[in-house]
């Protein structure tokens, strides 16, 4: 059953740069910091007049995804979030069409009996701002857009059709071996070699999870350029369609690798790791000589014209350097995020390291107001929205705490199997796996995992990233150290 009228899905900091968009008689809903254009000028006079006809474009990056609130539509490294009368629109046109003729399909679809001036206008709004973006382009009729529609009824409201993105861990293996990795990466990987996928069985996982609609793909691990055909199966991704991102310590990377990144059509950025404003904080937790590798690495990736977003991981030791590691991160060109530092993997040893909540706070009002300087780069948007907001509470509270539910995102380890997070891995190892995908379907262990529909029920405390608060969830098999250096009651 879908909805109708304005209903949008709550807008969280997971979900990659969505632009909200719904429509009825007029009305715009949007998100994030920017609108749509406002002036209604000669280009959409000629919209109307020339009525040319438009189909999706036939890139292979484009998805087209229904969802029960609506739909989405994903591509060139953007997703747009539509309402059921936005999407009918979008949907008009995966087929060569005229303008009028699609308004004519939605408003048969809706069940209405007019069409009206405001209906018309917010209309013309969106299929302009989609042909200013790429999403829509002039066609011939009759010719079909390759872009991949899916007709499905199997929603839920406890989750969105397939996940919004998936991270791909290639290898467990890393030059660096980080005193606070949750994975327990290392030249020493905790998985062996011999039983990481294939590249043949990475492609077959691949493709067979973009046949089902995934259209964002972060890839980690461990460094997955560390993995001697890391690179080729990242070519491989974006040749399927799939945005990338590419997480890496930037400590193996070689000058052979930065032409074969750029060439990366659909790379939304590299990711890397810079945990202070000098070698004495950045090398404390991540090893000697990290301080300096890291900034000449982000330096070519910054001078080939890679997009590229710096991280934080903010513990006790670095949480008041933030400004200045954002300078850094800003003088590169690149974005800038920061992530708290918690207790799982090796990192459950630095407990006493773990921030407090008002350490946590002060690291997020630093950012924030940075943000609102314009003093950095957000590597997610809605960020601006954040910092434009009055708000007496930091948005991202407790996030050391927080799990996703698996309504969103999976993870995929280097032996295929899917799981949620490495903080229910560490604390809640009923729920760390779910299946795996060479002996089974994403829609197999999206919609019919039982462990799967048994994280998801359960109760969501009101927060920024609609997570689950992991010291809410009953049975622990240990107990979860505490920075105040006690323990979580659940037993």
């Amino acid at each position: 059953m879908h909805e109708r009228g304005l209903q949008l899905p709550k807008v969280v900091g997971q979900q990659h740069d969505f632009l909200m968009v719904a429509i009825d008689t007029g009305n715009f809903i949007l998100a994030y910091e920017e609108d749509l254009e406002e002036g209604l000028g000669s280009e959409y006079e000629r919209l109307w007049v020339e009525d040319v006809p438009l189909v999706l474009a036939s890139d292979a990056s484009v998805v087209l995804r229904r969802e029960r609130f609506g739909g989405i539509l994903y591509g060139f490294k953007r997703g747009i979030f539509l309402n059921q009368e936005a999407f009918d629109l979008v949907r008009s046109f995966v087929v060569a069409t005229r303008p009028s003729l699609a308004l004519k399909q939605v408003l048969k679809e809706g069940g209405l009996s007019e069409i009206t001036k405001g209906f018309v206008e917010a209309a013309g709004h969106l299929i302009l701002y989609l042909i200013a973006e790429g999403y829509l382009r002039p066609s011939q009729e009759g010719l079909e857009s390759k872009a991949l529609f899916l007709d499905d009824q199997h929603f839920s409201d406890d989750r969105y059709y397939r996940p919004l993105s998936m991270e791909i861990e290639l290898t467990n293996r890393c030059y660096r071996r980080c005193a606070y990795c949750a994975y327990e990466s290392g030249p020493e990987p905790k998985i062996p070699l011999r039983e990481e996928l294939t590249f043949d069985e990475w492609g077959y996982i691949l493709d067979s999870i973009r046949k089902e609609g995934v259209f964002y793909l972060e890839f980690t691990g461990g460094d997955p350029l560390s993995r001697p055909d890391g690179l080729e199966i990242i070519r491989l991704a974006d040749e399927l369609g799939f945005s990338v991102q590419v997480n890496t310590d930037l400590s193996v990377l070689r000058d052979s690798d930065l032409d074969k990144i750029a060439s990366t059509k659909n790379l939304n950025f590299v990711g890397t790791t810079l945990d202070g404003s000098s070698p004495d904080s950045h090398d404390l937790l991540r090893g000697k000589g990290g301080f300096k590798t890291t900034l000449r690495q982000i330096s070519l990736i910054a001078k080939a014209g890679i997009p590229l977003a710096v991280f934080t991981v903010v513990h006790k030791k670095n949480y008041t350097e933030i400004r200045k590691i954002g300078e850094i991160a800003t003088q590169n060109n690149a974005m800038y995020g920061i992530a708290p530092m918690y207790p799982a993997g090796r990192g459950a040893s630095l407990n006493h390291l773990v921030l407090s909540q008002e350490e946590w706070d002060f690291a997020v009002g630093e950012y924030m107001d940075m943000v609102r300087l314009g003093a950095i780069k957000p590597h997610q948007r809605l960020w601006y929205k954040l910092s434009r907001e009055l708000r007496s509470e930091n948005p991202a509270r407790d996030q050391i705490w927080l799990t996703s539910r698996g309504n969103r995102a999976l993870r995929v380890d280097p032996r295929g199997n899917v799981y949620v997070s490495a903080k229910l891995r560490e604390w809640r190892p009923r729920y760390s796996f779910f299946g795996n995908l060479l002996t089974s379907t994403l829609a197999d262990i999206w919609e019919n995992s039982p462990l799967l529909q048994e994280l998801r029920k359960i109760p969501v405390q009101p927060n920024f990233f609609d997570a689950v608060d992991i010291r809410t969830i009953p049975n622990y098999t240990s107990e979860i150290p505490l920075a105040d250096g006690s323990a979580s009651q659940h037993g």
